[in-house]
């Protein structure tokens, strides 16, 4: 999950190295590593593992979208399996779409609430869409 949030394999193994560098031959706990990680990504993952790490269950997603000519619009709802302990897990979601030419392109939205309207510039006409292939 760590690698595919951050979107770059250069960076997530210069994160690993730096966490194995800094704590070779000792100790390390949980808010180390994710120090680490915030050091050196530059980002901040303490929500990431309050959901993902001590938080419980899963995301689920319903998701619906409308196309016109030049514009897809996609909504996906998330709730989670575990919603009084976890209500929300932020993330980045894949999505795959199928166009009517037999062609597909996967994309990648931000899902930073539970319910989320996104709307993409599109040229083919859409046939289906699976959520993280």
């Amino acid at each position: 999950m760590i690698r595919f949030e951050l979107q770059n394999d250069e960076l997530f193994f210069d994160v690993l190295k730096n966490f194995q560098d800094k704590f070779a031959d000792s100790l390390a706990s949980t808010p180390d590593f994710i120090n680490v990680l915030n050091e050196t990504s530059g980002k901040d993952f303490n929500e990431f593992f309050e959901h993902w790490y001590y938080g419980e269950g899963y995301p689920i997603y319903s998701i619906s979208y409308k196309q016109n000519e030049n514009e897809m619009e996609v909504t996906a709802l998330q709730t989670t399996s575990m919603s009084a302990v976890t209500p929300f897990f932020k993330m980045n979601m894949p999505y795959k779409l199928f166009f009517n030419d037999g062609t597909d392109s996967t994309i990648i939205l931000q899902q930073e609430s539970n319910t989320m309207t996104f709307t993409l510039p599109i040229t083919k006409n859409v046939d289906s869409i699976q959520v993280d292939p």
